[in-house]
């Protein structure tokens, strides 16, 4: 694996992302990234004197791959520079409609030959479907990546820096597309993680409180011992945790974010290798040479029904064209996930009424070649929901899956 690229300037080091033409997913593209004439801050930068001025922390803080809950720039509040920001510069995807676009023919953001069509797996999943009776619910909405010509030449990104004046906090535009959905309801054994991308099964436990404290003590340790049993790992790295939900006042912690209505994946091949590095997971042959997997545990913390569920799409339907590259960038380093092209071969599922005891295992990353790789999902608007559904409140945490003997 390539070395990432670390800058030091002002003080700061940043980890970039490896470059990696090969990379077994979607091959690296060069195009243009606009943080990058912002950040890491060059010295004499307005970005660099506004940092050591009025927000010193910024500098001054160091990652830990002892302490990877500790994400300060939560907290990281608004300057008076910042606050010269006008409103389309807020932290929110803009969208784009139909009008806006010069055709309707999806652009080719990358050449891939010898590939097999998703039609065909397609087909093997709409007939597995009808032999176990899974049926559609109807239409619902779900946000793609709106196919624009710009992102041939820039790649998107979304910016978790302290809010600089100059760089909007996103250039990612959706587009909304309508999707069947099926209730996989009492046929959640027919799959996999290997298969599908994601896999629905039970892990009881009584959550006390919502909270940072509460889940770092309590739940992770609870968790990690239970992932360890359930795929006879040696060793387990949960490395984030997030609550989603809207109603954030039910707790003070720092970790809440609302759900998400975009389609995308958590990280791409590049970032969870780079991940790997971050937290020293291969500092040993033991784990360099063995299969390990990055897989996200998410769970319903109120139900049995909720407003806006998490909707899953098997990965056997999604083409590696639909897949876009896009950074998210960090103090301290760049991450990398990424975000869809609708494609009408995609194929979407989800539980309804799901209880507090279960919980959805989905992948990220698999260093094993010949099993499903990644599970494109979203929060998606349960076209079923009252105003007396309770809102969705869930709990999603991210962990290195290290294989044994």
């Amino acid at each position: 694996m390539p070395e990432h690229t670390s800058v030091e300037s002002n003080d700061v080091p940043f980890r970039d992302l490896p470059q990696e033409p090969g990379d077994k997913i979607v091959p690296t593209v060069t195009k243009k990234r606009p943080w990058m004439a912002h950040w890491p801050p060059r010295s004499g930068h307005n970005t660099g004197v506004w940092a050591t001025s009025d927000s010193p922390s910024v500098l001054s803080w160091r990652y830990s791959p002892q302490q990877p809950f500790d994400r300060p720039w939560r907290s990281w509040t608004r300057t008076p520079l910042a606050k010269q920001e006008i409103a389309s510069k807020e932290d929110k995807p803009f969208r784009t409609e139909t009008p806006y676009l010069e055709t309707h023919t999806k652009p080719k953001l990358s050449i891939l030959h010898d590939e097999t069509p998703p039609h065909c797996f397609t087909s093997n999943i709409d007939q597995e479907s009808q032999e176990t009776k899974i049926s559609p619910i109807q239409m619902v909405e779900f946000n793609y990546l709106a196919p624009l010509p710009l992102y041939c030449h820039e790649k998107p990104y979304l910016s978790r820096l302290p809010f600089i004046e100059t760089l909007r906090r996103t250039n990612i535009a959706t587009q909304p597309y309508p999707v069947k959905i099926c209730d996989i309801s009492g046929r959640e054994s027919d799959f996999e993680l290997d298969v599908s991308g994601f896999s629905f099964t039970t892990f009881p436990f009584q959550f006390c409180a919502w909270s940072d404290e509460f889940v770092q003590a309590q739940y992770i340790p609870a968790l990690s011992a239970w992932l360890k049993l359930h795929f006879q790992s040696p060793r387990v790295v949960i490395y984030a945790y997030n609550f989603r939900g809207s109603e954030m006042a039910r707790s003070d912690s720092g970790s809440w974010k609302p759900p998400f209505f975009r389609v995308h994946c958590d990280a791409t091949s590049a970032a969870c290798k780079q991940r790997l590095s971050l937290h020293d997971c291969l500092h040993t042959e033991e784990h360099t040479h063995k299969r390990w997997r990055f897989i996200n545990i998410w769970r319903p913390l109120t139900g049995p029904r909720q407003d806006c569920p998490l909707a899953l799409c098997d990965s056997r339907s999604v083409h590696k064209n639909d897949l876009v590259k896009s950074d998210i960038v960090f103090p301290h380093y760049c991450d990398e996930g990424y975000e869809l092209i609708f494609n009408p071969a995609h194929r979407w599922f989800y539980k309804a009424k799901m209880s507090t005891d279960e919980i959805i295992m989905f992948k990220l990353d698999d260093s094993s070649s010949e099993v499903a790789q990644f599970c494109p999902h979203s929060a998606f608007k349960d076209p079923e929901a009252t105003q007396e559904t309770p809102s969705r409140v869930s709990l999603e945490v991210r962990a290195i899956i290290f294989e044994g003997d």
